[in-house]
């Protein structure tokens, strides 16, 4: 069947839903948290547990989302999670209380991992039968969108307008994003039934099962790739702050961070359908690697290095987003696309969300966030070691993927 001309109109849904569901609620949200401690009076280890308890939801919400979607269908499924979202901000904007803080941090995690990569991921795939990872690199680059409007914008606004409003104001963006995209949104090409379209997308990929021991060793990378992509980068604002940069000067830094995660995930979408996902992953895993190590001179770095750090590591970040869909893409059996992405992203949210208290735990112990940043690093190289010799042996080449596809 030729593809349906509609399937650009799904990808800017895609990107759009993963501008609101992972930029603006993950992406951009660690841009709030010197303002917290500062306005609102919130310690390292306070701040870390909005990024705990948005974790905690988002890990159960995840565990649930292939039964609720077979229960509303993905267009009524993404507009009860944007709601959720939208809901979550305007709590923040409304109350300082800690308490009620939290409760908007459970809250988003039900926008996040019920509007996040899962039904975008699923979404892209039931419209682009070919050059799947070029067009989910392509979506999920609306969370790098966030990460380069959202930083100076928000930094200006609070000091002029004040948290609570900034807040708000952020919660009618999302409503105001939220509603065209689920206008948008058809569930799948032609109005076909869902089984017909899962028959190719979620075919079984051609090569070997993976032996027990393997997919131990995906998981468990997967699972060290959450710690990174959700706990480390959350620290980034304060790494800098707290290094002796001003919170402008860091502003600027993760607005240039934003475009480089956009060039890195376009990139990888587009490498791993050309040159196969061993490539992609092992290159990307390094450049994530020296992009954390390079973290760990924040303090007393020059821009030069500051500058390059951020460039390998919004280029490395790739990983985070784009490689999950992949290996899921690459590792599943036939008609289990879905369920395979659902344990990846369980996976991924636990690894963020057991180490989601311990940047701040450890600046509060020792004065400084770059020992939680050593340790990232380590377990970037860790997470590569894991993935990539099972990828060696297993994965599909880029020619026979492109067929199965």
């Amino acid at each position: 069947m030729k593809p349906s001309p509609y399937r650009y109109v799904i990808c800017a849904c895609g990107t759009a839903l993963i501008f609101i569901s992972v930029g603006l609620l993950s992406n951009a949200f660690p841009i709030y948290f010197p303002f917290i401690m500062e306005i609102r009076g919130f310690s390292n280890t306070q701040v870390s547990l909005l990024t705990t308890m948005r974790s905690i939801t988002a890990l159960l919400s995840m565990f649930v989302s292939d039964r609720y979607y077979d229960r509303l269908n993905l267009k009524k499924g993404i507009a009860l999670a944007l709601c959720a979202s939208v809901l979550s901000y305007v709590i923040y904007g409304c109350s300082s209380a800690p308490s009620l803080c939290y409760l908007a941090a459970l809250i988003s995690g039900l926008g996040y991992g019920l509007g996040g990569m899962i039904p975008a991921s699923v979404l892209i795939r039931r419209w682009f039968p070919a050059h799947t990872a070029t067009a989910m690199g392509i979506a999920a680059s609306g969370s790098g969108i966030a990460s380069i409007l959202c930083p100076v914008l928000i930094t200006s606004m609070i000091r002029r307008f004040g948290l609570s409003a900034v807040f708000l104001a952020e919660a009618g963006l999302m409503a105001a994003c939220a509603l065209p995209l689920v206008l948008l949104i058809k569930n799948e090409p032609a109005q076909q039934a869902a089984a017909q379209t899962n028959a190719s997308p979620e075919g079984a990929s051609s090569r070997r099962e993976l032996t027990r021991a393997e997919h131990l060793r995906v998981i468990l990378g997967v699972f060290l790739i959450g710690t990174l992509g959700l706990t480390s980068f959350s620290g980034l604002s304060l790494l800098y702050t707290t290094s002796g940069w001003p919170v402008e000067s860091v502003s600027f830094m993760l607005s240039f961070l934003g475009f480089v995660l956009i060039a890195g995930k376009c990139l990888m979408g587009w490498l791993s359908d050309r040159l196969g996902s061993f490539a992609a992953i092992t290159v990307f895993g390094v450049f994530l690697s020296l992009g954390q190590l390079m973290c760990c001179f924040a303090g007393n770095a020059p821009m030069p290095l500051i500058v390059s750090g951020l460039i390998f590591l919004g280029t490395g970040l790739a990983l985070s987003t784009v490689a999950l869909p992949v290996i899921a893409a690459d590792f599943c059996s036939a008609g289990r696309y879905t369920t395979l992405l659902k344990t990846y992203q369980v996976t991924y949210a636990l690894g963020g969300l057991i180490s989601s208290a311990f940047p701040g735990m450890t600046a509060d112990i020792t004065g400084s966030y770059l020992p939680a940043y050593a340790l990232f690093f380590l377990l970037c190289v860790l997470s590569v070691l894991m993935i990539a010799p099972v990828y060696k042996k297993t994965a599909v080449q880029p020619k026979l993927r492109r067929s199965l596809m």
